[in-house]
């Protein structure tokens, strides 16, 4: 699933570098203050950055999650299923947003 979808990523990307290139060879790279200021990069670094603050907020607390509410063992793999689901989720909600 991972080497599919890098995969897919790269030939997507080869071809919008193409089809992106300046002209000019003389073209500078921005700043990192002005790559803010562009629509597409601030959505991309926002969501990101919440994907991550919500995906580590969980992953300390999984293993009591399972523990105390869903009665399961401390050795059991319920909270590597959970982790999966959550992801699997992420990825589901990124597909259909638009990503």
């Amino acid at each position: 699933m991972l080497v599919a979808s890098a995969a897919l990523t790269l030939r997507g990307a080869a071809h919008a570098d193409r089809a992106a290139r300046p002209t000019s060879a003389a073209a500078q790279p921005l700043p990192w203050v002005q790559l803010f200021q562009l629509p597409a990069f601030l959505w991309v670094f926002i969501t990101r950055v919440l994907f991550a603050l919500g995906q580590y907020s969980v992953q300390p607390f999984i293993n009591y999650y399972t523990q105390d509410v869903l009665r399961e063992p401390a050795e059991s793999s319920a909270p590597a299923a959970l982790l999966g689901g959550i992801i699997a989720a992420s990825i589901l909600s990124a597909l259909f947003g638009g990503a």
